[in-house]
């Protein structure tokens, strides 16, 4: 079988077991809504892969770590918030939608904003009102993000390079920690 674009483990506050994320559809249910499909711990079983056309551009799903009941799905430049049985957020204190100016290589989410990585940089939205709260741009280096559990490591390189394996092995990078910003 293909691997899976997305492999996320998510956690229910009302269950014991994680569930592991490879895919998201839209709900036919409910305007907006979204089911995961994946493999549930908690019972055992393969969940909402029946049938159910997986969108093929859904390149992360991440959980808020602060807020167990908030994941997000990212698609492209949109950033869909909803809560664990896939409906939009009602939290007052966050958004249920967000857009970035970038294509989304990497997301990171952290207490009250999220930080959307693409090829020259990276910016940051407040969860709270969509607004550009930090930004970097820089087009003469390539960066990509190799952490982000506790703190989040980026590696950059002269965007200029061939993207041949050869040229990449053997161009030194730099290795930069973003402070400020730990994810705990």
């Amino acid at each position: 079988p293909a691997e899976p674009r997305i492999f996320e483990t998510i956690f229910s506050p009302e269950n014991q077991y994680a569930f592991v994320c490879i895919g998201v559809s839209k709900s036919k249910s409910a305007t907006n809504s979204y089911k995961f499909a994946g493999i549930n711990f908690e019972t055992e079983k393969i969940e909402n892969l029946d049938g159910a056309s997986l969108l093929s551009d859904v390149s992360h799903v991440i959980q808020h770590e602060k807020d167990a009941d908030t994941v997000l799905i990212c698609q492209g430049n949109h950033i869909n918030i909803v809560n664990f049985q896939g409906k939009p957020s009602t939290n007052r204190q966050t958004l249920s939608e967000l857009y970035f100016d970038c294509e989304v290589q990497s997301l990171v989410c952290l207490q009250d904003s999220v930080l959307a990585f693409h090829e020259h940089g990276m910016q940051g939205r407040s969860l709270k009102d969509n607004e550009i709260i930090q930004e970097v741009f820089d087009e003469t280096r390539s960066f990509r993000v190799i952490g982000s559990d506790r703190m989040i490591v980026l590696q950059s390189r002269p965007a200029n390079l061939s993207q041949s394996s050869s040229a990449l092995i053997t161009t030194p990078s730099d290795l930069h920690i973003l402070m400020g910003h730990e994810n705990t």
